[in-house]
C-alpha cells in the first residue's frame, strides 16, 4: 500500500510539473529546410500566466493527499503534502530564467517583469489580502525568501568582484535553464542506474549549494548525462540578457514592507512567521 500511495503521489506531483513547464516553456520541433513549423515557439503568454496561478493553487491546496486513515499505517514521517510543497515551490521558484529566455524570443512576450509581479502577488495573496495563512503559504513564502537570501549574496559578489577587476563578473548559479533537478530525474525516470535516488540526499545537497539544474548540467558534458533539446538544440547562454537577480532584489523590498504592515494585525498563528521572515529580510538588507 505505501509503494502504491508513493506512485500516486509521484504521478500528481509529475503532473504538477508538466504544468510548471508552460512557464517559460520553449517548443522545440526538429523542422527541415522547407518543412512547415517551427523550429522553436514560445509558449503563449496567457498559458504560462495560468500555469502560473494554478501551480500555486496546487502547492496551497495539496492536504488532500494526506488520508490519515491510510498513512497512519505507513510509520512516523513528514506529511506527504510537507514534502511535495517543499518539492514544488522549488521548482517553481527556478523558471525564472526560462521566462527570461522565453520572453527574449516572444513576439507577444511574458515578460520577466510580469513574471515576477506574478509571482509576488500568487506567493503572498492571502498575506496581501489579510487572511490566515496555510500550511502552503508559509512554505512557499520561506522559499521565496531563501531564494531572495540567494539572489541578494549572489549581487553582493557580482559587486565586490566587479570592484576588484572589473573585467570579472559572477552570476546567481541557482537555475540551469531547461535542465532536470535532482527531483527532476527522481520523477521522471531520467536515471536507470537507480544511482540518483539513492543518493538523492547528498546530491539534494551539492544542488542547494549549485542550483537546481546544476549536476545535471554537468553530466550533460559527458556520455553518462542529458542534453538540451532533445540532442539537437545546444546550450544557450543567457547571462548577457539576465535580469532575474535584480528582480529577486526588488521582490525584497516589496515583501519587506507588505510583511511589517501586515504583522499587527495578522491571526495569532501566523504572527511568528512574519516575525521570522521580517528578521531575514533585515539581516539580508543589513548584510548586503
Amino acid at each position: 500500500r505505501k509503494e502504491l500511495y508513493n506512485t500516486i503521489a509521484n504521478t500528481y506531483f509529475r503532473y504538477m510539473r508538466n504544468v510548471m513547464m508552460n512557464i517559460g516553456g520553449i517548443e522545440l520541433t526538429q523542422v527541415k529546410d522547407g518543412t512547415p513549423g517551427d523550429r522553436f515557439k514560445p509558449i503563449p503568454k496567457d498559458i504560462q500566466k495560468k500555469s502560473m496561478r494554478w501551480v500555486v493553487n496546487e502547492i496551497r491546496n495539496c492536504d488532500w493527499i494526506d488520508d490519515p486513515k491510510l498513512t497512519s499505517k505507513f510509520g512516523l514521517a513528514l506529511r506527504m503534502s510537507s514534502n511535495m510543497r517543499n518539492v514544488a515551490g522549488k521548482a517553481l521558484l527556478a523558471t525564472a530564467e526560462n521566462v527570461m529566455l522565453s520572453s527574449h524570443l516572444s513576439e507577444d512576450p511574458y515578460t520577466i517583469q510580469e513574471y515576477f509581479d506574478d509571482l509576488y502577488n500568487c506567493i503572498f495573496e492571502s498575506t496581501i489580502r489579510g487572511r490566515k495563512l496555510t500550511d502552503g503559504d508559509k512554505i512557499l513564502q520561506r522559499l521565496a525568501v531563501l531564494r531572495i537570501r540567494a539572489a541578494a549574496q549572489s549581487q553582493w559578489n557580482r559587486v565586490q568582484i566587479a570592484g576588484e577587476n572589473p573585467m570579472v563578473t559572477t552570476r546567481m548559479t541557482d537555475n540551469y535553464a531547461y535542465m532536470p533537478s535532482i527531483d527532476d530525474i527522481i520523477t521522471y525516470g531520467l536515471d536507470e542506474t537507480g544511482l540518483v535516488n539513492r543518493y538523492a540526499d547528498q546530491l539534494r545537497a551539492i544542488e542547494a549549494k549549485y542550483g537546481e539544474g546544476f549536476l545535471a548540467s554537468q553530466a550533460a558534458q559527458t556520455s553518462f548525462g542529458y542534453s538540451y533539446g532533445y540532442g539537437f538544440q545546444p546550450e544557450i547562454k543567457i547571462d548577457r540578457i539576465d535580469e532575474v537577480t535584480g528582480l529577486y532584489v526588488a521582490m525584497l523590498d516589496k515583501a519587506h514592507t507588505l510583511v511589517r504592515s501586515r504583522l499587527a494585525s495578522c491571526h495569532p498563528d501566523d504572527k511568528g512567521h512574519y516575525t521570522s521572515l521580517l528578521y531575514f529580510f533585515e539581516s539580508i538588507k543589513s548584510k548586503y
